[in-house]
């Protein structure tokens, strides 16, 4: 690989046009990533070469390496069942017949930090616990980085997969640069129901946990995540249950996949009621 190619794959990585030139934008968004001063040297010492203050080929290769050359690393292993998933308990509704997306948010490389592999995790919780409720569920990750076009392709691989999908959730979870931030809330566009009943749920397992604004019901028209609610068939609903920058939220629910799993399944049971 050239040093121009690990350039842009570590823009790629870090969120800025891929255009293969170094310049302030990039190094910014590097040490950034890095957690480290926006000098060279300091990027240099971030990534364990000489800090010369010379970004040659040398130190992209060590920076490209760190950055965007590993593989993420793997959630830990699902300790096998030698039993079907049973129903989660608390769920009122019956899926019988339901056809229920679920899908991974963001694109390879995209989100906040191990949001992919995280809700990776949650997904297949959720398929095996909706199944055993009936459903018919389809898992989607998104592959495209442009964000309108991975949409339309979302919405595509739904409609061919599941001809009278019912419901869609896309997973997520916050991540800003503040650690102070915290808290969940839940988008929807057409259908509010699901978003409370499966707010009313997640609040139910998780007492204490703060809501967001509109008391963690939050219709998005026009702001980010607005695509997925719009292009989504059947009901949809954006979850966004913490902040991954808030360390005591973090410690808190790093190992609760099934328990984040549980929540959701339950409250999409529970607006089957009246869905």
């Amino acid at each position: 690989m050239t040093t121009t190619e690990q350039i842009k794959a570590v823009q790629n990585a870090v969120g800025v046009d891929a255009d293969g030139v170094a310049g302030p934008k990039t190094r910014a968004a590097i040490a950034k990533k890095l957690n480290a001063g926006n000098s060279p040297k300091a990027i240099q010492t971030a990534v364990g070469v000489d800090a010369d203050g010379d970004l040659g080929p040398k130190s992209w290769e060590a920076i490209y390496k760190k950055i965007a050359g590993a593989a993420p690393e793997p959630p830990a292993p699902e300790k096998p069942s030698p039993k079907p998933a049973a129903s989660p308990a608390g769920a009122k509704g019956d899926l019988t017949g339901k056809q229920i997306a679920v899908v991974v948010g963001h694109e390879p490389g995209g989100g906040a930090n191990g949001e992919r592999e995280y809700n990776k995790v949650v997904a297949k919780h959720m398929r095996d616990l909706l199944e055993a409720q009936g459903a018919t569920v389809f898992l989607y990750e998104h592959k495209t980085k442009a964000y309108g076009q991975r949409q339309n392709e979302m919405a595509a691989a739904v409609k061919a997969k599941l001809p009278k999908c019912w419901a869609t959730i896309e997973l997520h979870y916050d991540d800003v640069d503040s650690p102070d931030a915290n808290g969940h809330h839940f988008q929807y566009l057409k259908t509010k129901a699901l978003a409370v009943a499966i707010r009313d749920e997640f609040e139910k397992r998780f007492p204490g946990k703060k809501a967001r604004q509109d008391k963690g019901i939050f219709m998005n028209e026009n702001e980010n995540g607005s695509g997925f609610l719009k292009k989504a068939p059947g009901a949809a609903c954006l979850v966004e249950p913490f902040f991954r920058s808030n360390p005591a939220e973090w410690a808190f629910f790093s190992k609760l996949h099934r328990e984040v799993a549980e929540a959701y399944c339950v409250g999409i049971a529970n607006f089957a009621l009246n869905g």
